[in-house]
């Protein structure tokens, strides 16, 4: 599945929908609609990531820096939703708490 990231603005709220690879080059996508957010005073960003097939170090990358961003503007990340590969792949890199997943957090069900 190629990769697709909408985001639907509301400062400063923001909502990121992120589908397919999220890998070392689609995550720069994500990185600059992120820095456009910011830019115009987003300080809340939820995150589906329901449909993301795949995802290495550079796309956890971009949602810690999205975290520590919204972080610093006394703000936050929160998932809505997450495939289970993605919950997986959080867990071995330690950011399941980071991110609000428990361990045993199946897919779809976040809240």
């Amino acid at each position: 599945m190629p990769f697709s990231s909408v985001i639907q603005l509301r400062p400063p709220h923001a909502h990121l929908t992120v589908s397919g690879e999220l890998d070392i080059l689609s995550s720069r996508s994500v990185r600059r609609e992120v820095a456009g957010a910011l830019a115009d005073g987003t300080t809340d960003f939820t995150v589906d990531a329901t449909d993301v097939t795949f995802v290495d170090a550079a796309g956890l990358g971009a949602f810690v820096h999205l975290r520590n961003a919204a972080m610093a503007r006394r703000g936050q990340l929160r998932f809505v939703g997450a495939s289970a590969s993605f919950v997986s792949v959080c867990g071995m890199a330690g950011l399941h708490r980071a991110f609000g997943f428990e361990p045993q957090t199946p897919a779809h069900t976040l809240s």
